[in-house]
């Protein structure tokens, strides 16, 4: 059987105030977790919208970057032919010039320095060693230099006269005639016949 107690107003009301204590406590300890939820799901939103834009710039200054190394590429590859077509008409115009030089002058030290530097460096780029070819321009225009700063007017002279006339002209003879005979001299040009 039910015990059936009968309360008291003020039992009652005792019991209801416990009761709405306890349920305030847990309703004020819930309202502040979700208060604080609702905080952290602020900060999160906003971390997540910070990456987006973050996300959104790093996709747009990828976007650029692309489109700025497609341009330079293309600027470049131009270039690059561009210098390649100046390249070969400065090859084929030098080529005509060296041939030239090579028929005018064979036997003159520059144009052969020159023709030897031709045949090593056509010789090196045929095997596609471009290191060699380099090294040997280096070495033949560092030696070259090296022989040019030794000025000698006479050496100079001589190897312009080698290379341009086969008149017998001795150059030693003129720069140091010893002692002239005037007698001797107009024998020579003809200008005196000799008494016998």
């Amino acid at each position: 059987m039910l015990d059936k107690k009968k309360y008291k107003q003020a039992e009652v009301n005792l019991l209801l105030e416990e009761r709405t204590a306890e349920y305030e406590s847990k309703l004020n300890s819930k309202n502040t977790l979700i208060n604080e939820l609702k905080a952290e799901n602020d900060r999160l939103k906003n971390e997540i919208l910070l990456l987006k834009n973050k996300d959104e710039l790093t996709v747009s200054a990828l976007k650029r970057a692309e489109n700025t190394a497609k341009k330079t590429e293309e600027k470049a590859t131009i270039q690059y032919a561009l210098t390649l077509e100046r390249l070969k008409a400065f090859t084929l115009r030098w080529t005509a010039y060296f041939e030239t030089l090579k028929e005018k002058y064979p036997l003159y030290p520059a144009v052969q320095d020159a023709i030897k530097l031709k045949e090593k460096l056509e010789d090196a780029l045929e095997k596609k060693d471009v290191k060699k070819a380099f090294a040997t321009a280096e070495k033949i225009f560092f030696d070259k230099t090296q022989k040019d700063n030794a000025f000698n007017p006479k050496e100079k002279i001589q190897d312009y006269i080698a290379a341009t006339s086969d008149n017998g002209f001795n150059l030693d003879e003129v720069l140091n005639p010893g002692k002239l005979e005037l007698e001797d001299l107009c024998k020579e040009l003809g200008l005196l016949t000799e008494e016998e």
